[in-house]
């Protein structure tokens, strides 16, 4: 048996915490250090004796203990790039797809070539008629229902003026043949909606003159979302008990190379009309009050149960394609206006699904209202994310709050 001395154990000891301190970083005033090479983001063997079966790591547990040096160290290296372009290039989950000499190439003594991480794409309308709460979780949006009366008080625009420009506008976008689809149309009426609003109010309020309106713009967000370890649970035929196998199961299509149940997803969409403004939107409340420290869905949901099942079972579908960051402008452009205030797109799509499905007239007013509701989580998160990248860098999610109308 090989025999360690006291002096060796003091120096080795000395050396570890040398080493774990040269390693470590910090993120907001927080000392986080290396863990040791041997921890893993897997507790693969059982527990060796009573004390590890009691009072388990809970980092060993929950696999953070790994995970959380990770992160702070990306946000470290994310801090340190000079451009928005490259940090977004640095977060970005996307892989490429071999390449042919690197599959001609590839003999059965090399490592398996895994395939290249996809995202969960979200479609442009709910390919799925309950899929409203499985977006706010995706999105981490709590959905509140209530009247924006006092939110708008006070408030006196010149409505006579602004109805006969409006009815104007209707006529000739009504009468016009130039559209080849009825969501152009409808996208026409929004953008008409919006310019008209803007030419009856600047005169009586001078910021709005500065505001910039942009049409049909391209809008597009990637992110990654946990919490789908469940997704390589596994029930023996014959047995009630649930057994995770992760070490011999498969990747599942966009999670991480180490199987930790984050999801990479995308969303792309176009709005047919977008205002812009220099400055920030007011808050409508503070961060730290009652109103935003609510959970995400109320105590009677069962997460696990009723929200969180595979992409698959909402019909989405993975994405190949490159994944970016654009709140309706690119970083090239070196937009001023960065700020997004008012977004509106067509719906007209959701009605021609909702026809397709053809549920019983007493459940499609229900079913239209239940996702129209998840096309607007899917979007105005998509929006926030992507607007943060751009203007602020953050690869994180931050609290945000907006109205749906």
């Amino acid at each position: 048996m090989r025999r360690w001395s006291l002096a060796r154990r003091e120096v080795e000891t000395c050396l570890t915490m040398a080493f774990m301190r040269s390693c470590s970083s910090s993120s907001n005033s927080a000392f986080i250090q290396r863990p040791p090479h041997y921890r893993k983001v897997h507790k693969r063997e059982p527990p060796k004796h009573m004390l590890e079966e009691e009072y388990p790591n809970a980092g060993d547990a929950s696999g953070a203990g790994v995970r959380l040096f990770d992160y702070y160290k990306t946000a470290e290296l994310v801090n340190q790039l000079p451009t928005i372009k490259e940090k977004i290039d640095f977060v970005s989950p996307y892989e490429r797809p071999w390449t042919r000499p690197e599959k001609t190439w590839h003999r059965p003594w090399h490592p398996a070539l895994m395939s290249a991480r996809k995202a969960w794409a979200l479609p442009l309308v709910p390919a799925y008629f309950d899929v409203l709460k499985y977006y706010q979780y995706l999105t981490k949006t709590r959905l509140v229902e209530s009247s924006l009366d006092t939110y708008y008080s006070g408030l006196v625009p010149p409505t006579a003026s602004y109805e006969k420009a409006v009815q104007e506008s209707l006529r000739a976008i009504l009468a016009s043949t130039r559209f080849d689809s009825e969501d152009e149309r409808v996208s026409a009426i929004l953008a008409s909606l919006i310019d008209e609003a803007v030419f009856s109010v600047a005169h009586n309020v001078p910021r709005l003159g500065d505001f910039r309106v942009a049409y049909d713009v391209q809008s597009e967000c990637f992110w990654v979302r946990s919490g789908f370890m469940f997704l390589y649970d596994v029930k023996e035929i014959g047995s009630d008990e649930v057994v995770r196998k992760v070490r011999r199961s498969t990747k599942y299509t966009g999670d991480d190379r180490r199987k930790l149940g984050e999801l990479a997803f995308v969303s792309r969409d176009r709005l047919a009309v977008q205002l812009r403004s220099r400055e920030a939107l007011a808050p409508l409340h503070s961060l730290e009050s009652d109103e935003a420290c609510h959970p995400l869905f109320s105590a009677d949901v069962d997460v696990n149960n009723d929200v969180l099942f595979s992409p698959k079972v909402m019909n989405l579908w993975p994405d190949e394609n490159p994944l970016w960051q654009c709140p309706g402008y690119f970083v090239e452009s070196e937009e001023t206006h960065t700020y997004g205030r008012i977004g509106a797109k067509s719906l007209s799509l959701l009605d021609d699904r909702c026809k397709y499905w053809d549920a019983p007239p007493e459940e499609n007013a229900e079913m239209w209202q239940e996702c129209a509701k998840a096309q607007a989580v899917s979007t105005i998160p998509r929006l926030m994310f992507a607007m943060l990248n751009h203007q602020y860098g953050y690869t994180m999610p931050i609290g945000t709050e907006d109205s749906i109308t």
